[in-house]
Order: C-alpha cells, then structure tokens, then sequence
C-alpha cells in the first residue's frame, strides 16, 4: 500500500524532503501507521550517512534539518501515529545519531541521558529481574515472550552505545548493570 505523497517524496532529495516538512507537509488524516512509518524511513534514512559523509551540510542546515527531525518525532509521538516500540526506536537512533555526530540540540530532548531515561521508563527494575529470571530458559518460552525479552535486548544494545557519552555517573551505572544481561538474551 502507497500513499500519494510517498512516491512524489522518494523523487526529492533528502534536504528538499526535510523542506517539504518545515514547509507544512503531512501525510492525510487518517494515514495508516505504515505509511508514517514509511515517511520516517524516506527522512532518516540517508540523514547520518550525508552528515557524517561531510555531504556539503552548513552548520546552519545541520541545525535547521536536524531541528526538523526532531519535529517529526514528536508530531508522531503527540499524534500517536506509530506504535510505541517503533517510535521508541526511532527517538532512540535520532539520540544516537546526535551523539555519534557531535552535534546537540538544547530542549528537543534528545541527549544522551534523555534516551537513557526513556529507556528506563521501559526496562523497569521489574522487567529486568523478569528478564534475569526467563533467561537461562527462554528456548523454552513461548514466541511472544521470546519477543519481549529480545526487546529488552534491543533497548540495552542501544543504551550501551550511547553508555561513554553520558555524564551523569548514576546513569551510566544503569547502563553498566544491564550489560551483563545483554548475551544471554535471545
């Protein structure tokens, strides 16, 4: 399934995408989820790999674009237009995009120790003694709750890229504690 503004977005070039945005663009009420999903592919998909190519980009357009990004995601978040672990993913890699890249972006929430916190809101204390007690016999657990323990894997393979660029020491030892659990999940 397609949406009208899909095929003529692929045609634009990854800055002309961005400006089509700030310009007001959106998808029609009512879009199924995928075709957001889909819009924030054409966005991010090429973002990091341009910026961190050194395809040309000013200052002032890292800013502008990379502000517009943010925007996005929150218009998504506020509008609940894509499931929660996706959006969750998709903030997460905008937070480690910005710090791999070096740039920040004051008040749109996105620092490292941001990301760290959305992804405490997520990985309970709770969740992680669940998940340290279905561990060593998750073979033998059923297929959604193999999903939901590789969930958990997922959010702290994230949390551990981003681990040496935080600097507040107690998060950091959030980050540290989970590691272990990291290999032995499915």
């Amino acid at each position: 399934m397609s949406w009208p503004e899909i095929p003529r977005l692929v045609r634009l070039s990854l800055r002309e995408r961005f400006e089509w945005w700030i310009g007001g663009g959106r998808l029609p009420d009512g879009t199924h989820p995928r075709g957001w999903s889909e819009l924030l592919s054409l966005l991010f998909s090429g973002l990091w790999r341009e910026i961190d190519e050194g395809q040309a980009w000013s200052e002032a357009e890292k800013d502008r674009y990379l502000r517009a990004a943010c925007d996005v995601l929150s218009y998504v978040e506020e509008h609940g237009l894509l499931e929660e672990d996706e959006l969750l993913n998709r903030q997460m890699f905008m937070s480690i995009g910005l710090v791999k890249s070096g740039f920040s972006l004051p008040g749109k929430g996105y620092a490292a120790e941001d990301a760290i916190r959305q992804i405490m809101a997520v990985l309970t204390p709770e969740r992680i003694d669940e998940c340290e007690r279905l561990s060593p016999g998750w073979t033998k657990l059923s297929t959604p709750e193999i999903a939901r323990l590789h969930r958990v894997k997922q959010l702290i393979k994230l949390a551990g890229e981003m681990r040496d660029h935080l600097v507040d020491p107690e998060l950091r030892a959030v980050v540290l504690r989970w590691e272990p659990l990291y290999p032995r999940l499915p």
